[in-house]
């Protein structure tokens, strides 16, 4: 794993960009890269919620499965039900091998009640120092402190 710019050599990976900040809350774009495809969302997160994600990932070794998903509502506010933009990352093995599953959905812009759009999923595999500098560098987008980052993964 690298934090750099993949683009140029088509390598898989993920970019991740903070649009417009808020006082307690970011709205996050996401890009997930495969071999040969590309499926990109973006959704609002407080900023606290992020936090909790990001203090998550950093547990060693991980016992739960780190999750975000952002999204539109459901009309009572209660569940996620068009879904955009998820992360979660699991151990794989006991070797230290893990997996980030993302999930990038766009949603039309008239018909996105019925669930159309486009998106996709794909899943990356990553050690834990990799997340570790992962963690670390989410938390400064998160932060303003920068304001894009590049995952590269296998």
């Amino acid at each position: 794993m690298s934090i750099s710019n993949p683009s140029e050599t088509g390598a898989r990976h993920i970019s991740f960009s903070a649009r417009e900040r808020a006082e307690d809350s970011v709205e996050l774009a996401i890009r997930a890269f495969g071999e040969d495809f590309c499926a990109s969302g973006a959704a609002f997160f407080s900023i606290a919620e992020l936090k909790i994600f990001v203090s998550a990932l950093r547990g060693f070794p991980l016992i739960e499965e780190p999750f975000i998903s952002g999204g539109y509502f459901d009309d009572a506010g209660d569940n996620i039900s068009n879904e955009n933009f998820y992360i979660s990352v699991a151990k794989l093995n006991t070797t230290g091998l893990l997996v980030m599953k993302v999930r990038a959905f766009t949603p039309h812009p008239e018909y996105w009640k019925k669930g159309l759009g486009s998106g996709g999923q794909c899943s990356y595999f990553l050690y834990y120092e990799d997340l570790k500098k992962f963690a670390d560098e989410f938390e400064r987008l998160i932060e303003g402190e920068s304001s894009y980052l590049i995952l590269a993964t296998s």
